[in-house]
């Protein structure tokens, strides 16, 4: 455990700040969404819940990068884990309520662009590599 008198590594300002942008990334979809219908659905309530845990889950993160880099890096993966199912709806949702049953009231498409979902990815993709490198540094 390092002391507040010691200065972090690089690595983990840079999971602390991958972090921080995965809970902005994931606020700002929920604001995106939030008017809308979708937290009521039966397929797109619990996936509503889980974003609302990622978010918890980066910003815990994003604090214990500082002190615990590789607890901090399995809890980011898992915020990435938690998060994904969300921004592969709003992508994939065609494939996504194949996959998942429930109940649809609108025809949707296969393939919908949406850049705050398609940041998203990115932003899970970073936190992996970054926590992967986390794992694989000497101790």
């Amino acid at each position: 455990m390092k002391t507040l008198t010691q200065q972090p590594s690089k690595r983990n300002v840079r999971l602390a700040a991958v972090c921080v942008l995965g809970a902005i990334v994931s606020w700002r979809f929920m604001d995106y969404l939030g008017p809308s219908e979708f937290r009521g659905g039966t397929v797109t309530r619990p996936v509503w819940s889980l974003v609302t845990l990622a978010l918890d889950l980066y910003l815990l993160a994003a604090f214990l990068a500082f002190f615990y880099p590789p607890l901090a890096a399995a809890i980011a993966i898992l915020a990435g884990v938690v998060a994904l199912p969300i921004y592969l709806l709003s992508v994939f949702p065609g494939p996504f309520h194949r996959i998942v049953s429930g109940e649809l009231s609108i025809a949707i498409s296969n393939f919908s662009v949406d850049l705050w979902s398609l940041v998203g990815v990115a932003t899970i993709a970073a936190v992996v590599c970054l926590s992967i490198r986390i794992f694989r540094q000497p101790r």
